[in-house]
């Protein structure tokens, strides 16, 4: 895994929400910030992890283990 570069609280818990599969809309609506405050912190994340794409940051967060998914509980009968 490569180090994690230095992520601001706010950056961090953006990048939780979007591996987690939430949306830019999804995540302003969470935090009550707007949309494009949020695409402005995705983009921050992007350059600081020297990634092209929000799918390209996605794989590399969870590759490098900078964010914690929640996987799913399987169904039990």
């Amino acid at each position: 895994p490569r180090i994690s570069p230095k992520f601001s609280k706010l950056e961090l818990e953006i990048a939780y929400y979007l591996c987690n599969g939430a949306t830019i809309a999804q995540i302003a609506g969470l935090r009550e910030k707007t949309e494009s405050s949020i695409r402005f912190h995705t983009k921050n994340l992007m350059e600081k992890s020297n990634t092209y794409s929000i799918r390209e940051f996605i794989i590399t967060s969870i590759a490098n283990l900078w964010v914690k998914i929640d996987l799913p509980t399987p169904l039990r009968n």
